[in-house]
Order: C-alpha cells, then structure tokens, then sequence
C-alpha cells in the first residue's frame, strides 16, 4: 500500500524528559519512514516537527562509546525541524542538566533549529512550585505557542 503524507507529522515531545523520549522516538520514526520511502511504500518524505518543552538538554556525547541516543546525525538533522522550548531560569530543567553533566542553565540541543524562550507567567515562583519548569500551563502556553504557531505557519 502507498500512502502520501501532504501535512508535516508533529510529534509534541511533551513536558521535561518527555522531550527527551520524543527525541528518540523522532528517530526511530524517520528511520521508519525511510524504510518506508525506499520500499516504495510512500511516495514522499514527510517533515517531522519535534517541540521538546521545558526539556533538560542530556549529553550527546558519551566519552566512552561516542554518540548518545540523544544525538542526531546529519541526516537527521535535516529531517526533523527541532524546536526547544524553555522559560528564562528553568531550576529543574537545569538542575537536571548539571547532575547528568549536559550543560548548565537553560544549555540547549546542538543543531536545534528553532529555539524558543519565554518568561514564566506564574506567580508563585520557587522550587518547591516547580521553579520556572511549567511551560504546560495555560498561562504560559499563551506566551510562548503563538511563536510557535508563527514558525510552523511560514514553513
């Protein structure tokens, strides 16, 4: 059977280290969909848009074995349009950064294409609330999703 795909495929990696999981599973989709292309099974390549939202960058390189999971190719970098999403003073995010040695304070993924902040709209502001990590509340996706719609619409 061949399909066509005549819209991008949107992966919402989700909030924090779901991102991360959406990283991952962004590449295991295209390499799908290649597998797919070469078959003859669809007609044409697909972009895939992976947002990672309040997302702790993780290393892409591991000293002992190379590459991480989280790294992406050059291929793959071409193919999936990266968008990192991040309030200005993330403490969690950031706090996971430093404990796995990725980076410091709102550090991003190498390459990502479309780097979004935003400043948390929340009042209460402290890191027993979660300290500048909810970029999933109403109050911030206000803030930061029409960037976001405005990127998409010019592609």
């Amino acid at each position: 059977m061949r399909e066509s795909f005549r819209v991008p495929i949107s992966l919402l990696g989700g909030h924090s280290h779901g991102g991360n999981v959406a990283r991952i599973a962004s590449k295991k989709v295209l390499s799908y969909l290649v597998d797919g292309f070469r078959k003859e099974e669809i007609t044409e390549m697909p972009k895939i848009h992976l947002l990672m939202l309040n997302t702790p960058t993780m290393s892409e390189n591991n000293p002992i074995s190379g590459d991480t999971p989280y790294k992406f190719n050059m291929f793959q970098n071409a193919m999936i349009e990266t968008f990192q999403v991040d309030s200005n003073f993330d403490l969690v995010a950031g706090f996971g950064q430093f404990i796995t040695e990725a980076g410091s304070l709102n550090a991003f993924y190498s390459k990502t294409k479309h780097i979004i902040e935003y400043t948390d709209q929340l009042k209460s502001w402290s890191a027993t609330d979660i300290g500048n990590h909810l970029g999933n509340e109403n109050e911030n996706v206000k803030v930061w999703y029409p960037i976001f719609k405005e990127i998409i619409k010019e592609k």
